[in-house]
């Protein structure tokens, strides 16, 4: 394993279907549009310790 791949962050994808390009105009299901979704699923991540262990490594990094 090369270093870099060491220390790079996980990383997922999450498409939202939404037929819109305003993040806040509402769509069926999303009343307040797509923006408060992402929102969620970035806090979500962030709480739930999504990127604790890259945070960790980056720490110990001489």
């Amino acid at each position: 394993m090369r270093n870099h791949e060491k220390t790079c962050a996980r990383l997922l994808g999450c498409q939202f279907d939404a037929g819109v390009h305003g993040y806040t105009q509402p769509e069926p299901g999303l009343p307040m549009g797509v923006a408060s979704a992402a929102a969620k699923l970035w806090y979500d991540a962030v709480m739930s310790g999504y990127y604790a262990d890259y945070a960790r490594q980056w720490a110990a990094r001489p």
